[in-house]
């Protein structure tokens, strides 16, 4: 090939890795495709970078799993499509690295190493399953060497047996105490289990890791998991220094981001949204960073625009801002609404149905893309910087939204009631949830849930009938627990699938409703139901700092962990409060329990 192209393959070749690098893969392609148009040799060249931009795009039907299997025979080329695995895991890519890296093993093989981090790319996709099965595929007597080992461990603790990881990483600690990775793994996987003395031995390893680091970098990891945990332990001062620290070290706004999230538990709400608009900075919420030219802008915004309004979070965050986006009906904004589907049928209820669209996360990109240049995209959680909202009063200013709930369905779900085993006009009823989607217990979400058994005592109160409002079937584990007699079985099968809107039809006739923090929690507060939440140690910003009511919701009452991972004290005084509107016949003030 003459010099000049040559020259010319470099100046590409490191354009269209810097795209990849950056995360804009999609402009990487383009510029193969057009490399490949100006000088056609420059395909075969350019054919692993084209995969790979694929790859990065997640447009795994698109790519030649055939052309990566073939290359990689070549020695240069295995270690090509390996490097860029490593590269893509720093980028947080792990799906996109497990793709590689399955190919790799599936056509050629993988050492002990890249296998494990095979298993580890799949525990951070969350695909648990896989990585399991790698698990099984790893004979520990292969590992001989000290990295292996300490990866190894985090995959053991990805598969769930975090009591093994933790002393295999405490046990190579013992043989290296000054290696900082080590120590900062082990408070990683002891915030993740409940009770002081975790709290305790985390926040004891991430100042050795601090200590230990050799550079500012270094500390990056450790000085965020120190802060997380004091924000468990409601040290947000402290917690607060060391995400600007961070935010010092690395640039990244997604400290900012952290940070918001302990602002806006002290109520200091101002500057808690201003915080809080930092995560549409960061790459960690590539949805939004790849399109920044469609985002809302404060001082470019025009009333004339067509706001698109669309879910960025959970079912509970975008119930949350329901009643603020009445606010965009008020001041007669053109908006319309995309929300997840489970929230389709209550959205319309409250808005307008041609406002209210119905989407997936993975159909989300491509919407944002066909906007014209008068459309304006507002993440569902950028409404409260919006409004400048200040007060929590704006939340509450509005309608009652259960005065939306169709009387009729409301009225049949009362009738359904009266028709079921055990009632009686004189019980009290009560619906419960006792747990989250399991998938989402991690981080500060860890340890919110209940098990039936720790309900126990509650639910043998007499003259209490109960009605399970928890998603999903839920009959194996009312079975198992001995609890049939107490949820009668024509509940439990009826209420395992039903929409939002008719829980919160049916929620309208309910004395009481218990939750644990998930979504159920905010459709009830919405709707003005007298509410228990049982909160656990490092519950969600959301819920404020030190009050036992919800300042957002009303009639929702707190009952909450004192020690970190005990249930005994909020379900005692839970117990003595269902007493109370059992036998007074009507709601006691809550500060009394």
């Amino acid at each position: 090939m003459h010099k000049d192209k040559v020259k010319l393959m470099n100046v590409n070749l490191q354009k269209i890795e810097n795209l990849i690098i950056i995360g804009k893969p999609v402009d990487a392609k383009f510029c193969i495709n057009q490399a490949i148009e100006n000088e056609p040799t420059y395909k075969q060249v350019l054919s692993p970078w084209y995969q790979l931009a694929l790859i990065t795009c997640a447009d795994y039907p698109a790519v030649d799993t055939q052309v990566i299997s073939r290359l990689s025979y070549d020695s240069i080329q295995y270690k090509f499509w390996l490097q860029w695995s490593e590269k893509l895991k720093k980028n947080c890519l792990f799906e996109q690295a497990a793709f590689i890296l399955l190919i790799l093993e599936e056509n050629i093989g993988l050492s002990t190493i890249f296998k494990i981090s095979l298993g580890n790319c799949f525990v951070a996709s969350r695909n648990f399953e896989h990585a399991k099965k790698i698990l099984e595929d790893i004979n520990p007597l292969a590992i001989n060497c000290f990295q292996e080992l300490e990866q190894y461990s985090l995959l053991l603790a990805g598969c769930g047996e975090k009591t093994n990881s933790i002393k295999i990483l405490e046990h190579l600690s013992d043989i290296s105490p000054g290696t900082s990775s080590l120590h900062n793994n082990i408070a990683c996987l002891s915030a993740q289990q409940i009770g002081y003395e975790h709290s305790k031995k985390t926040i004891d390893h991430c100042k050795k890791a601090i200590n230990f680091s050799k550079s500012e970098l270094e500390r990056l990891s450790p000085y965020r998991n120190l802060a997380n945990e004091y924000i468990k332990l409601g040290n947000y001062t402290a917690a607060e220094k060391l995400y600007d620290k961070c935010y010092e070290i690395s640039g990244s706004s997604i400290f900012l981001f952290y940070k918001s999230l302990s602002v806006l538990r002290t109520t200091n709400l101002r500057k808690g949204w201003n915080l809080y608009e930092k995560r549409l900075d960061s790459m960690e919420t590539s949805l939004y960073a790849q399109c920044k030219t469609k985002l809302w802008n404060e001082h470019e915004f025009n009333i004339s625009n067509r706001v698109v309004c669309i879910w960025e979070q959970g079912l509970g965050d975008s119930i949350f801002c329901f009643r603020l986006l009445k606010l965009l009906d008020i001041f007669n904004v053109n908006f319309s609404l995309y929300i997840q589907p489970p929230l389709l049928r209550l959205a319309q209820s409250i808005f307008s149905e041609k406002k209210v669209i119905a989407i997936h996360q993975v159909d989300i990109t491509k919407l944002i893309e066909q906007l014209n240049d008068e459309e304006k995209v507002m993440p569902l959680m950028s409404l409260p910087y919006f409004f400048k909202t200040k007060s929590i009063d704006l939340f509450n200013d509005q309608a009652d939204c259960a005065s939306l709930l169709e009387n009729a369905r409301v009225k049949f779900w009362r009738n359904w009631i009266n028709s079921l085993p055990g009632y009686s006009p004189s019980c009290l009823k009560i619906g419960i949830v006792w747990k989250g989607n399991p998938q989402a217990e991690v981080g500060p979400l860890a340890g919110r849930s209940l098990s039936l058994i720790d309900l126990n005592k509650i639910l043998r109160i007499k003259n209490c009938l109960y009605i399970p409002l928890q998603y999903g079937d839920t009959c194996y584990e009312i079975y198992k627990n001995g609890y049939e007699h107490l949820f009668p079985f024509k509940s439990v099968e009826n209420l395992s699938s039903i929409d939002l809107i008719d829980r919160a039809c049916l929620s309208k006739n309910l004395d009481l409703a218990i939750t644990v923090d998930t979504s159920s929690a905010h459709y009830l507060g919405m709707i003005g139901v007298n509410t228990a939440l049982l909160l656990h140690y490092s519950y969600d910003w959301r819920w404020g700092w030190r009050s036992n009511k919800s300042s957002y919701y009303p009639t929702v009452n707190f009952f909450k962990q004192t020690f970190n991972g005990s249930w005994n004290e909020p379900l005692s005084q839970l117990e003595k409060y269902i007493l109370a509107l059992r036998d007074k016949g009507q709601c006691s003030d809550f500060k009394d329990y």
